[in-house]
């Protein structure tokens, strides 16, 4: 029996495969390490491959796209309610091959590298204005214990 669709829990060192014939039974499972993942899915025919939209699931995403496989990301909210039991990987795998069955769950667009650093960009801003505004705040408290008022004569704020 061929499996047909490959759900993966991604992580930092070990990640969780499960391969699911036509019907949707596992038919294998793997624990791998990044090396060994990472070869894994080039000598297969094409799968389904689900994964959580996570950190590096655009990564894996286009390159299992370039080997010939047909990609879906879901989104990690939407996986959440099919995990049964505790988190654990094995649970998210057989989460993620439940949540793929429901057909109102949209799935996430893969993002092209240049997509990501655009939006790597937005967060960097983002966590730049952010951090300002904290030092500016603790400027102004520590100003006030010494007496200072918390406002320049031209402007109520900083």
């Amino acid at each position: 029996m061929h499996a047909s669709t490959v759900a993966i829990d991604l992580a930092k060192d070990v990640f969780e495969l499960a391969f699911a014939d036509a019907q949707g039974r596992v038919i294998e499972r793997k624990r791998l390490s990044r090396k060994a993942f990472t070869r894994t899915l080039e000598l297969r025919p094409p799968l389904r491959v689900l994964m959580e939209a996570c950190g590096s699931a655009h990564y894996w995403a286009r390159r299992f796209q370039r080997q010939g496989h047909a990609v879906r990301l879901i989104p990690a909210r939407d996986v959440r309610p099919y995990v049964r039991g505790n988190k654990t990987d094995r649970n998210d795998v057989a989460g993620m091959r439940e949540a793929d069955r429901c057909a109102v769950i949209a799935e996430v667009p893969v993002k092209t590298p240049e997509q990501q650093g655009i939006q790597a960009l937005h967060r960097l801003r983002e966590h730049l204005k952010a951090e300002r505004t904290a030092t500016l705040n603790l400027l102004r408290g520590v100003l006030r214990e010494f007496g200072g008022t918390s406002a320049g004569p031209r402007d109520s704020r900083c």
